[in-house]
């Protein structure tokens, strides 16, 4: 300042108080700008202040050197920030075999195990060097019979040993394998048969075939897979081949198939077998279905470096119970499931040890699973990735204590980037598209170019050459500790119990019913304990929602038919004419059916029954003749009213819960029972499967 003479020097006042939680002031002198912010420090913390101010400037730096340049495009980020994103996150380089696919690596385990147990079932035990024999023997058949090279064999088969033995032949015999879920609808599984444009089937029995006449058909269990091999000479399968192509829900209406490689596979799987500490040790629980792409790292893992792979069957994952005694025989020392399969294990007994490695994956993990999970004292993981980026993208191990979750950081070759709208590396701590890159990307989409390209993009990231990335669809936030944070979807992509669904595909197939009108659908997480697919319809007089339901299941997988059905005269409609999701209310909670004068409990047995009912499927109340499913439970609310009751020493099975779908036939079934010890009952624990078919006892190896 300049006072005629007397010179003067000016030194801002520290400030007692501001009026605003952050308050930036800029002043101008000879010297230059000079930038004083004042925040609260209840809000934030001095290093994100700091950052913002780094922002601040280089934003105002970038403007002195370009005028001309608009304000969308300019710099924001400092050198050192773009360093810290893409060098120090991403610095994930890490040897692995890169030359060599699944069954190679698995070959070279035999070699050195080949009397070891490789895979545990209903029928017994199986040898290493007895599942290579049993696979080559198969990949031979299958090249006998295959008129082509490197076509696409769908494998349609439940889990036993002859899931192994076909998956390594297969990739042996140098085609990709397609994997089929048998349990869905076989319109479902033709038109993915369509899409896949498969050459071959491996299948267990001869409904299957019905869905590609045109393709040849092998039965595992109608082959002497042990008699002397036929000499056909398997092939060099190279690592750029494709391993598999597994088909996801699409929201054009049909299925989409992802094309992955044997070296994305191999990558992943490595990392996981190193990040996990998994060895020969380890006994593995195979529980995940075929078409889950993370049911390759659960069986895989174990078999390249010399483990025991425990086949789960379908039964004894859907009654919980049985999974829990399986786990607990076998002597289970690595176990994946989804969060909402961990609940439910949770529910019927399962607690951790010390020396037990557990995975979640598949949908996010609440805080509350994760403590649970740990409480025993074993080692959980939480992994995150889309289909299209083979398995998973990132991981990190969880610990007790912490507030959150996060997805952590990228795996082996691998890297995440959080951009803006523009392509460009988002602030750190802004919510941005979530982008992967790295040795993990699949090829693409099956026959479909047009969604490769638009999902698969080359990027230039800070002036650096363009990278092959693929986008998400997550949204997310890279935090200061360098692990990326989900939060949330652009798209109306939903997971519900670890599946992807597309809800366009769902009302895609919804408005092919007679009847129906215009349709919306939506995944609702305020209609009781668990998220549920609300189906919000627009119908013609007459139309009912059991035949909308039915025709669903006949075309689509359980999982994606919704529980809960709203009729509407005319869906809401926004200014410019879509429908008004957000307008769409929640269901009203399920009605009662039409019962007697008596529909209140009336006896303590009935209060006991109908409270856990109630509870469970989250209604005020329910009447003592309301069937169970007309109340909206759901397979695992099923499972969870077994699991309360069981608790409440009412010794049942679901053998008895769905022939006596009420309270009062429940009730009056349990009544008329001679009291069971709860020792006694403990023995045999509520499960699903004693209803659709007898348990099978197995004899596990010690």
């Amino acid at each position: 300042l300049d006072f005629g003479g007397p010179a003067a020097t000016v030194t801002p006042n520290a400030k007692a108080a501001v009026n605003f939680d952050i308050f930036v002031n800029v002043i101008e002198s000879a010297a230059g700008l000079r930038i004083d912010c004042d925040y609260s420090t209840d809000l934030f913390d001095q290093s994100t202040i700091h950052r913002w101010m780094m922002h601040y400037r280089r934003i105002l730096e970038g403007i002195c050197a370009s005028p001309e340049t608009p304000m969308s495009a300019l710099p924001v980020l400092s050198a050192e920030q773009e360093h810290f994103v893409l060098d120090v996150v991403n610095d994930c380089a890490a040897p692995y075999p890169s030359e060599s696919c699944i069954h190679d690596l698995f070959k070279a385990q035999v070699a050195k195990t080949p009397d070891a147990i490789a895979c545990i079932d209903g029928a017994g035990t199986m040898s290493y060097a007895a599942l290579d024999a049993r696979s080559t023997r198969l990949a031979q058949e299958i090249l006998g019979v295959s008129i082509k090279r490197r076509g696409r064999i769908a494998i349609a088969m439940d889990r036993s040993r002859s899931l192994p033995i076909a998956l390594l032949a297969v990739m042996k015999s140098g085609h990709a394998y397609v994997p089929l879920d048998v349990h869905q609808p076989l319109e479902r599984l033709k038109q993915i048969a369509i899409a896949a444009q498969i050459d071959g089937i491996i299948c267990q029995d001869d409904r299957i075939r019905a869905i590609a006449p045109y393709a040849f058909a092998l039965r595992p269990d109608r082959l002497d897979l042990d008699e002397r091999l036929n000499g056909h000479a398997l092939p060099r399968v190279s690592p750029d081949d494709t391993a598999y192509v597994l088909f996801t829900s699409g929201s054009t209406g049909t299925p989409k198939g992802v094309e992955v490689g044997h070296r994305a596979l191999v990558n992943v799987i490595c990392d996981v077998a190193r990040r996990c500490e998994v060895t020969a040790a380890d006994i593995a629980v195979a529980s995940s279905a075929i078409t889950f792409d993370v049911a390759a790292a659960e069986l895989y893992t174990p078999l390249i470096v010399g483990g025991r792979l425990v086949m789960s069957e379908v039964e004894e994952v859907k009654s919980g119970f049985e999974l829990v005694t399986l786990a607990r025989k076998a002597g289970t020392t690595l176990m994946q499931a989804t969060p909402t399969l961990w609940r439910m294990l949770l529910e019927a007994g399962f607690s951790s040890h010390p020396g037990l490695k557990m995975i979640t994956v598949g949908e996010a993990v609440p805080r509350d699973v994760v403590d649970r999970l740990l409480d025993g004292g074993g080692r959980l993981w939480n992994l995150y990735g889309p289909t299209e980026t083979t398995l998973y993208s990132s991981g990190r191990e969880m610990n007790s204590g912490e507030p959150g979750v996060t997805i952590g950081k990228p795996l082996a070759n691998t890297q995440l980037y959080v951009l803006d709208d523009h392509n460009r590396i988002a602030l750190p701590g802004a919510v941005g598209h979530l982008f992967i890159g790295g040795d993990g990307l699949a090829k693409g989409y099956f026959d479909r170019s047009d969604l490769t390209a638009q999902y698969f993009r080359s990027i230039s990231l800070a002036g650096r050459p363009a990278k092959r990335l693929y986008w998400t669809g997550d949204l997310a936030r890279l935090l200061p500790s360098g692990e990326f944070e989900l939060l949330g979807r652009v798209d109306r992509q939903v997971k519900l119990r670890g599946f992807r669904i597309e809800l366009e595909e769902i009302e895609s197939v919804l408005r092919q019913v007679p009847g129906v009108r215009d349709c919306a659908v939506l995944l609702r997480t305020d209609t009781g304990p668990e998220p549920v697919l609300v189906a919000y319809v627009v119908a013609t007089d007459g139309a009912k929602s059991t035949e909308f339901s039915a025709y669903l299941a006949n075309r689509l997988p359980d999982y994606m038919v919704p529980a809960r059905w709203v009729g509407f005269e005319a869906l809401p409609l926004t200014p410019n004419g879509k429908v008004d999701r957000n307008a769409l209310p929640p269901p009203a909670p399920a009605a009662a059916a039409t019962a007697p004068a008596g529909s209140p409990p009336r006896t303590p047995m009935e209060t006991r029954i109908a409270e856990v009912w109630a509870s469970v499927i989250g209604l005020p109340h329910v009447g003592i003749h309301d069937p169970l499913f007309a109340l909206g439970a759901d397979s695992l609310q099923v499972f969870r009213i077994a699991a309360h009751l069981e608790r409440e020493d009412i010794a049942i099975s679901a053998r008895d819960l769905m022939k006596n779908p009420t309270v009062a036939t429940l009730a009056q079934g349990l009544e008329s029972k001679p009291a069971v010890p709860r020792e006694a009952a403990a023995k045999k624990a509520p499960a699903l499967a004693d209803f659709r078919r007898g348990a099978r006892r197995r004899t596990l190896a010690p």
